[in-house]
């Protein structure tokens, strides 16, 4: 296995975090596109923070995708120093919009197995705060989630999605690294919609990116530099 450095990591301008709904479906090689082509896979990469984990680069059509399995955890490594490493990459390729995925659980009681749930607003409750690149910038969150993915995504949905939709929703973010408790679910049913622990994680590696981020179809978000930050998180409801 080689390392690559830093002056050769391949330009890309979106980048996919992926987490448990993706991790065992090889992707993007399953996805039905034909225009989904695989340029390149085992990338590692030399970071400040260490050597990075595995990437694939891939197009669809004519952009360019980064994509990293599980967040960029692995054995021996630490969350913090996998957050930094993934974003670090992102940032030296040049990309400029993320997605982050993941599975969240609803604490609403009037929410369904199976809405599919936008939100639009988000409650930091983690402590972490040893995952940003550097510390140059305000994360200035006024407008919490990016308009523009936020409706290329219900748009999408509405599309594709025949079942109940809501368009508004707080997306509660927990430290982990368990699951929440009954009682820590019942805390938070007065605060949020959906619990979830990757939001404020990924968000803060990224403080140094300008671009935007934002969230699959399965839950989870993240969040990114000086120019805007744009977390959009979208969640099929489980039990």
């Amino acid at each position: 296995m080689s390392i690559i450095k830093s002056d050769n990591i391949p330009q890309a301008e979106y980048g996919i975090v992926g987490g448990s709904g993706t991790l065992s479906s090889d992707f993007p090689m399953n996805v039905r596109a034909e225009d989904v082509k695989v340029e390149a896979d085992g990338l590692h990469f030399a970071t400040p923070y260490g050597e990075s984990p595995a990437f694939r680069l891939f197009s669809v059509g004519e952009k360019r995708v980064l994509t990293v399995k599980m967040h960029g955890w692995r054995s021996g490594v630490t969350r913090a120093d996998a957050s930094r490493q993934v974003f670090w990459v992102f940032r030296a390729a040049g990309v400029k919009r993320i997605l982050s995925e993941g599975g969240v659980g609803t604490v609403n009681r009037l929410l369904d197995i199976r809405d599919f749930m936008i939100p639009d607003d988000y409650l930091d409750m983690s402590m972490r705060k040893d995952v940003m690149l550097d510390g140059r910038y305000l994360l200035v969150m006024r407008d919490a989630l990016c308009p523009e993915l936020r409706q290329a995504l219900i748009d999408a949905t509405r599309k594709r999605f025949t079942g109940r939709i809501f368009t508004r929703g707080t997306y509660a973010v927990t430290d982990g690294r368990h699951f929440e408790s009954p009682a820590e679910v019942a805390m938070r049913i007065l605060w949020g919609r959906a619990c979830a622990r990757r939001f404020i994680w990924h968000g803060k590696s990224v403080p140094a990116m300008q671009g935007c981020t934002s969230l699959s179809t399965t839950g989870r978000a993240s969040r990114s530099g000086p120019m805007r930050t744009c977390p959009i998180s979208s969640m099929m409801m489980r039990p």
